[in-house]
């Protein structure tokens, strides 16, 4: 698959689609199995079908090397950061500086209540590799997860507890949900 010239990239030219979601009740260790098994650093977190949230292996490990507190008692509520969220004809010079002026790790790509996409720092900095090459590179790591071809990997079973009911699709992920998008 050859990529394709663009002048002006937007987020869907880079975002993963379908990103993989986790309930806000959910346990760290709930989230930290997830990542590892789909080979994944970011969760779109959700709390009655609206996206609240995102979870990443860093804020999982900073909690886990707390010696007292115990990943399997701490939800992903507590753990989680305030989502930057944005559309996926969002221009990505945009996104990039909004990530580097509030620290984001990543972006939150919606059509209109559903998460429909996720940029990371990884993805902008193979957009820059591509850049300084003037040529498509190819990902030097990429998600196990494949929302088109659940058939190629294992089910994973995840634990569920009161309050998380979410809408799931055949594949176990649970899907994108309504979102609280800022008026203007």
């Amino acid at each position: 698959m050859k990529p394709k010239s663009i002048a002006f990239p937007s987020v869907s030219d880079l975002m993963t689609e379908a990103p993989m979601t986790i309930g806000a009740g959910l346990s760290l260790a709930d989230a930290h199995e997830r990542m590892y098994l789909n080979n994944i650093h970011h969760l779109v977190v959700v709390d009655s079908s609206r996206i609240v949230g995102t979870l990443s292996t860093r804020q999982i490990f900073l909690l886990s090397s707390l010696s007292f507190l115990d990943p399997k008692q701490i939800p992903v509520g507590a753990a989680m950061t305030s989502p930057y969220l944005c559309t996926p004809t969002t221009l990505l010079i945009e996104v990039a500086r909004t990530m580097e002026l509030k620290h984001y790790e990543c972006a939150i790509a919606v059509d209109g209540a559903h998460a429909v996409g996720i940029v990371t720092t990884t993805d902008i900095l193979r957009a820059l590799r591509e850049l300084l090459l003037g040529a498509a590179v190819k990902p030097e790591v990429s998600a196990t997860h494949i929302p088109d071809l659940p058939e190629t990997r294992e089910k994973v079973k995840h634990h569920t507890r009161a309050g998380d009911f979410l809408a799931s699709s055949a594949n176990g992920r649970a899907l994108g949900g309504a979102v609280n998008l800022p008026t203007n």
